[in-house]
């Protein structure tokens, strides 16, 4: 297939030759000189060494599909047309041109970065420290270009600025630091004398949540003083003793020119109102609904659980069942919640749906238990009830804890929280279930007993 591919393309299309090697068969139809198979043949290991790229997984997935060899191959050819894949040559020729010369490649190349652009052929995730197949490539474009390497050396000039920028910041690294910081006894303490009666908590959530902006703004420092430095080269400025402070200053330039501007009246005009400032921003905005979330959270939870008693009293004709049955969960409420504050784990939007969870699984335990409980009646009806639904119940609380728990594998805290609580959750429901219940049936047979005034078995009860 390949061969037939490589004999197809270019100017001077042919029949495949049957023993010619693909790279010299290619470089043929292409047109180029004979010198250059071996670079051809080069290449076409190295490429063939990722086997997983784009358009050879698309045919790969075409052909699991059923499809014939034709619309196979045309999936691959149609996923290699794309701008980061096989076009991406031509976006990198067209970087070459708009670069110039080696002389100004890196101030062109910074203002591009300045202005937002992507680069072309950089920046691939997989290979953060540059691609390993470029340096072979790299010295065959040498070895091929000789008296001709001025488009080479300005790509390779590129190259190097964007080596000399180094990686972008790392957002979980310096958080990671800045919040292992804060919470040492004496950063602690000295947030509490400098905030007052304000919550230390929030100021520091504060702080991490305003990360990433602070490390787009230190990008763009970086960006605008190597682009200020590549400007007094590119311009011959003989820099001297001056040089620090003078690529300091066109620095603060540039990122004056490139930072957004508001008009503001002058004081002293009649025809103006009063200028309010207000504090915004995505910290402010999410401690908002933080807040929003723990008030809230107290009146669906009070609502959620009156509407589940009144509707267990209803479905089991007494009030007291209906207490009892609700008792599993507002045990797992109380004691999950009350973890939450002994661990420090803040009420979030994400931590305040566990009241539903936990609401509907502990509700659900306790309602198997105790209708089994109720169909049976006389000796070892407890032992009965527990036989019969425990092993679901048990099932159902370890399944969902192990799907839950999944989620504190992941790097997000709200996932860590939500995953582990809810985990928690379930298994404090399910020991609530079988705690709660029988102790809670037990009373609730001998206050109907007493108050019938029949002797009542506690044995049989609370067996089991």
């Amino acid at each position: 297939i390949i061969r037939a591919f490589a004999a197809s393309v270019g100017p001077r299309p042919g029949p495949a030759p049957r023993f010619d090697p693909v790279a010299r068969t290619l470089a043929d139809r292409l047109g180029v000189p004979a010198k250059a198979a071996p670079a051809l043949d080069a290449a076409l290991c190295l490429v063939a060494e990722h086997e997983l790229n784009v358009s050879t997984f698309a045919a790969r997935v075409a052909a699991s599909g059923g499809a014939d060899l034709y619309a196979s191959v045309g999936a691959a050819l149609y996923a290699f047309s794309g701008p980061r894949h096989g076009s991406a040559p031509v976006r990198i020729a067209g970087l070459v041109d708009e670069l110039g010369s080696p002389r100004r490649a890196k101030a062109a190349l910074l203002a591009r970065l300045e202005r937002g652009e992507t680069v072309p052929g950089f920046g691939h995730r997989l290979y953060p420290g540059g691609d390993p197949r470029t340096l072979p490539l790299v010295r065959w474009a040498q070895r091929l270009a000789r008296g001709k390497q001025d488009k080479l050396q300005t790509l390779l000039a590129a190259a190097d600025a964007m080596a000399g920028l180094g990686p972008h910041p790392s957002e979980a690294a310096l958080e990671g630091a800045l919040d292992a910081t804060l919470s040492a006894p004496e950063a602690v303490v000295a947030l509490r004398e400098a905030l007052g009666d304000e919550d230390v908590g929030e100021a520091r959530e504060d702080l991490l949540l305003s990360l990433p902006t602070r490390l787009d703004e230190a990008w763009r420092r970086r960006i605008a003083g190597a682009r200020a430095q590549a400007a007094l080269t590119a311009a011959g400025v003989d820099v001297g003793e001056l040089g620090p402070r003078l690529v300091r200053r066109l620095t603060d330039e540039l990122e004056t020119l490139d930072a957004p501007t508001a008009m503001v009246p002058a004081a002293g005009d009649a025809a103006t109102g009063h200028l309010a400032v207000r504090v915004s921003g995505l910290p402010v905005l999410h401690r908002g609904m933080s807040q929003s979330a723990t008030h809230n959270q107290i009146y669906s939870l009070l609502l959620a659980l009156g509407l589940v008693v009144i509707i267990l009293s209803v479905t089991y004709r007494s009030v007291r069942l209906g207490l009892v049955a609700a008792s599993p969960t507002i045990l797992t409420l109380l004691l999950i919640y009350g973890g939450m504050g002994w661990l420090g784990v803040h009420l979030d939007i994400g931590t305040s749906m566990l009241a539903s969870i936990i609401i509907g699984a502990g509700v659900d335990y306790a309602v198997h238990l105790v209708s089994a409980w109720r169909e049976h009646s006389g000796p070892g009806a407890a032992t009965l009830a527990v036989r019969e639904t425990g092993p679901a119940i048990w099932t159902n609380a370890l399944m969902v804890a192990a799907g839950f728990f999944l989620l504190t594998l992941g790097e997000a805290r709200t996932l860590q929280n939500v995953g582990g609580l809810t985990a928690a959750a379930m298994l404090t429901a399910a020991i609530a279930t079988f705690l709660a219940v029988p102790v809670l049936m037990a009373r609730s047979h001998e206050a109907m007993e007493a108050q019938e005034g029949a002797p009542i078995s506690k044995d049989n009860l609370l067996e089991g």
